[in-house]
């Protein structure tokens, strides 16, 4: 006799049992798909960071590197350009001691000879100083101030006065002496100055053979009588 199934009919929203395992298997393996790929991507990121730091730190030392070459040649030009200047330094204060020398050389050479202040001045007379003697005696021969006035060609030229300095440093610092008396006629003494200056003082004022100067540079010595007339020349004898 055939035996009836007396199970009851699955519902037809009811899955089977080994369904049941398959589908429980499915999200399982999903979980694990995607924890490899982010380990993977962790991985991935982890190797492009050290590859990243290690080229950062290839062009870091590269620049360190180029910096610290910078820096040797710049203190290369800096020591450099100290010895430069040392060298330039000695070379002026060698150029400047040379200058020094050869200024007191120039200076020792056109200095004018200190004066002997014991005692007057000497220089000869001058070629023009002494034309203009003769000229003048040939002027008071024309003039024949000597007849009238009494002067003989002999005193025309009366002995050089001498230029003294003024002993203690006295106002006016210089003196025009007479050696010689002058003649009796005078009255006027006219000093002609080297610098085309004049200047004139009574006879009176020489008695002691002395005329106060204010300068040395005397050209010569005129002595005019009465008439204002010429009568004789001196030409200063500096010591």
């Amino acid at each position: 006799m055939e035996q009836k199934d007396t199970g009851a009919a699955a519902s037809p929203g009811q899955a089977k049992p080994a369904d049941a395992k398959v589908t429980a298997r499915g999200p399982a393996k999903t979980a694990a798909r995607d924890t490899t790929a982010q380990e993977a991507t962790a991985q991935a990121i982890r190797d492009a960071a050290r590859d990243f730091s290690k080229e950062m730190a290839g062009s870091i030392r590269e620049v360190l590197n180029e910096q610290n070459v910078l820096l040797a040649q710049q203190l290369r030009l800096k020591e450099t350009d100290i010895a430069l200047v040392q060298e330039l330094l000695a070379e002026r204060s060698s150029r400047q001691a040379s200058d020094e020398v050869l200024r007191q050389e120039i200076d020792r050479k056109t200095e004018p000879r200190k004066r002997d202040r014991r005692g007057p001045r000497v220089i000869d007379a001058e070629p023009e100083q002494l034309l203009l003697a003769l000229q003048f005696n040939a002027l008071s021969s024309v003039l024949v101030s000597r007849k009238r006035t009494g002067v003989q060609q002999k005193d025309t030229l009366i002995p050089s006065p001498e230029i003294l300095d003024n002993p203690g440093e006295r106002t006016p610092p210089y003196l025009l002496k007479f050696v010689a008396p002058l003649p009796s006629s005078t009255e006027t003494v006219v000093v002609k100055f080297l610098d085309g200056g004049l200047a004139q003082a009574p006879a009176s004022e020489v008695g002691d053979g002395y005329l106060g100067l204010d300068t040395d540079q005397v050209h010569f010595v005129e002595l005019l009588d009465d008439q204002e007339t010429p009568i004789a020349l001196g030409i200063p004898f500096r010591r």
